[in-house]
């Protein structure tokens, strides 16, 4: 596998355990998000739409028409005269869709309804008209939607759209017909004039026989036109009929609930991952004992969990006997090209940790039961180390100081194997710094969770200063939120190194 891959399923793994760490803070506002939208949407008022459908009549009649009257103007002598006549040819249909669109229809369902309400009647129709819509299709159907928050106004509006375009069309198509004719009429008249005028002319000019004849064709079939206009003005006149009646609709079709929350659910979610993510980014504590290698380069000699009474928390498959016989043998092999006697071990806090002494005591017993002389020093009397669990079992001996003085003289320390030292707080402690010189090896404790990275490498780099004899057992608190994480680090990582 390549670099960049390895790289990639690096970051990927990380990724995930971001996502793992910060879980609850993905789940809360996933949580929050999804019920303030779903409160949010159920608080919106239900909006219905009823819908009524008319069929305009007269398309096969109008289409015929249309045909032939573009036949006759399509005539090469009328091809002049053909944009004075400015005709179209559209769909029933889509001829009423303005007409329902328009201010004077929707001011017709104000009035009719009294949805005034003490407005004016422009201001309502304006309301009435940006719930309306109206689509119409090939087949001549002209569907009519009205959206109201009561189903039954709803539907009333919808079927009273039609009566209302009905007044309006008879209206506007009579007013339409009577210019029509009016124009109709003072074309032909020109026209007549102008035939008298090209009769009177055309012994005196041969060559304008062909446009007398010209005119004498416009004059016949303006006058057809005129006819068929009449005649398809009037068929025309409020030539519909509904088809469909609204119904009162039993459902809404807004607010989208399930959208909304899907929406909060999802808006939930990349916040919390947003925010997993800027508090691993804040957070430089140490949360798993491969930083302490890859980051500072400290070997670690073991990692060691403990509940708040100090108590192991091993796998299953090891228990707590097991795994202080490997703290116990790890630290007896750092010693195996040593045959000097005692081994003088120091174990320094990197940070504030009680369960130091725990670890220390837990050390001598093990190696007091595998036949060994122990003596454990603790330097802070505060805090007196544990024995054992019988306090009628022999255990090693202990002995409890105030200053350096007191331990440093190496008679002593005649007689024993190990000599295990509680050093006292503090980096810069002038007692740690001679202790550590003191010492064959220094074991600093990291306690995973509370140590920062910073913290860390400060104490390491003042121990490098004075000795290279420098390991790391590290300790796991646990807590809630990473009792499993502890279990997973334990049953795949229980690496005692050997020097």
């Amino acid at each position: 596998m390549s670099t960049t891959q390895d790289s990639y399923f690096d970051n990927l793994q990380t990724f995930f355990k971001i996502l793992k760490r910060r879980f609850i803070y993905i789940i809360i506002p996933v949580f929050a998000v999804s019920l303030g939208a779903a409160i949010y949407a159920k608080r919106l008022p239900n909006i219905y739409r009823a819908t009524a459908t008319i069929l305009t009549s007269g398309n096969q009649q109008m289409g015929g028409l249309s045909s032939e009257i573009g036949a006759l103007l399509q005539n090469p002598r009328l091809s002049p005269i053909v944009g004075m006549l400015g005709a179209r040819q559209t769909s029933p249909g889509q001829q009423l869709i303005p007409m329902l669109k328009s201010r004077t229809v929707a001011e017709d369902v104000v009035r009719h309804f009294n949805l005034a309400k003490g407005l004016p009647v422009e201001k309502a129709a304006l309301s009435i008209r940006g719930n309306a819509d109206f689509k119409s299709d090939e087949m001549g159907l002209v569907h009519i939607f009205y959206e109201s928050t009561d189903p039954k106004q709803a539907a009333d509006i919808a079927n009273y759209y039609p009566v209302a375009l009905r007044n309006h069309l008879n209206k506007t198509l009579k007013i339409r017909a009577k210019r029509r004719e009016a124009e109709l009429e003072d074309s032909i008249a020109r026209i007549k004039k102008l035939i008298d005028e090209s009769k009177r002319l055309f012994d005196e000019a041969q060559r304008r026989f062909s446009a007398v004849q010209s005119i004498t064709m416009l004059h016949d079939s303006l006058l057809q036109q005129y006819d068929l206009t009449k005649f398809e003005e009037d068929r025309r006149l409020a030539n519909f009929h509904v088809l469909d009646s609204a119904l009162i609709p039993e459902t809404p079709v807004r607010p989208h609930r399930g959208k909304i929350t899907l929406v909060g659910a999802l808006v939930g979610l990349a916040m919390g991952i947003l925010l997993a993510f800027a508090l691993e980014a804040l957070d430089n504590r140490i949360h798993e004992t491969e930083a302490v290698e890859d980051k500072l380069g400290m070997q670690i000699l073991g990692t060691l969990a403990v509940d708040a009474e100090g108590k192991n928390i091993s796998p299953e498959w090891m228990n707590n006997s097991d795994q202080e016989k490997i703290i116990a043998k790890s630290i007896e092999g750092l010693f195996t090209n040593n045959n000097n006697y005692p081994r003088k071990i120091v174990f320094s806090a990197v940070d504030d940790n009680p369960e130091k002494a725990i670890l220390i005591g837990k050390i001598g017993q093990t190696l007091f039961e595998q036949g060994k002389k122990v003596l454990v020093i603790n330097y802070n009397t505060n805090s007196p180390l544990p024995l054992t669990s019988d306090p009628t079992s022999p255990t090693f001996d202990t002995k409890n100081v105030s200053h350096k003085g007191q331990f440093l003289n190496p008679g002593e320390f005649s007689g024993y194997d190990y000599v295990l030292v509680d050093a006292p707080s503090g980096i810069m402690s002038s007692s740690l710094f001679d202790l550590v010189q003191w010492a064959d090896v220094t074991l600093p404790i990291v306690k995973i969770g509370n140590t920062s990275l910073n913290e860390l490498a400060l104490h390491k780099a003042s121990l490098d200063k004075i000795t290279d004899q420098v390991k790391a057992i590290t300790i796991i608190p646990p807590s809630p939120s990473s009792l499993s994480e502890i279990r997973k680090i334990l049953s795949h990582r229980i690496s005692w190194k050997k020097t």
